[in-house]
C-alpha cells in the first residue's frame, strides 16, 4: 500500500510539474508573440510615414528589398496595394517581394490578383509561372510560362 502512496504521489507531482513548466512555456509564447506584432506594428507605422501614394509605397518596397529589409519591404508593399487595390503593377511589386522572402503561396495570389486586372500582362503570367515553379506545380508553371511568351513580359519588373 506504501508503494502505491508513493507511485500516485509521485505521478501528481510529474503531472503538476509538467503543468507548471506547459503553463510558462505558453506564457512565454504568448510574450514573444505579442511582442513581435508590437515589432510588426511599429514597422508598419515607420513605412506608412515614408509614403504618400502607392508609388512611392512601391518604390520603397524595392528599396527595402535591395537593403535585404524583407519585413519593411513586404508592408510597402502591402500598404501601396492597399492605397491602390486596381493598379496591376502594385500587385506585381507584392507578388515579386513575396517572391524573393519565400512566401510563395502569398506570391501565387499577388500574381493572380495582377492577372485579374489585366488578364493578357505577360509579366503577370511570368512571374505566376515562377511562383508555381516553386510551389511544385509544373504543368500550371508550363502553361503559366506559355501565356507570359503569347503576351510578351520583361524579366526585370520593379529592379
Amino acid at each position: 500500500m506504501a508503494t502505491f502512496a508513493v507511485i500516485i504521489g509521485a505521478y501528481v507531482g510529474v503531472k503538476k510539474t509538467y503543468e507548471y513548466t506547459s503553463a510558462k512555456s505558453q506564457e512565454k509564447q504568448k510574450a514573444e508573440l505579442q511582442a513581435y506584432q508590437n515589432h510588426l506594428q511599429q514597422i508598419k507605422e515607420e513605412v506608412a510615414s515614408q509614403g504618400t501614394d502607392a508609388y512611392s509605397y512601391a518604390e520603397l518596397s524595392q528599396k527595402f528589398l535591395k537593403a535585404k529589409d524583407a519585413e519593411r519591404a513586404e508592408t510597402a508593399a502591402e500598404i501601396a496595394v492597399q492605397k491602390e487595390p486596381n493598379w496591376r503593377d502594385g500587385y506585381l511589386n507584392l507578388g515579386q517581394v513575396y517572391l524573393s522572402v519565400n512566401k510563395f503561396e502569398e506570391a501565387k495570389k499577388a500574381f493572380e490578383k495582377a492577372i485579374e486586372i489585366d488578364p493578357i500582362s505577360g509579366t503577370a503570367h511570368y512571374y505566376l509561372s515562377l511562383a508555381y515553379q516553386e510551389l511544385r506545380n509544373s504543368e500550371a508553371a508550363k502553361q503559366e510560362f506559355a501565356k507570359a511568351k503569347k503576351f510578351g513580359f520583361e524579366t526585370d519588373f520593379g529592379g
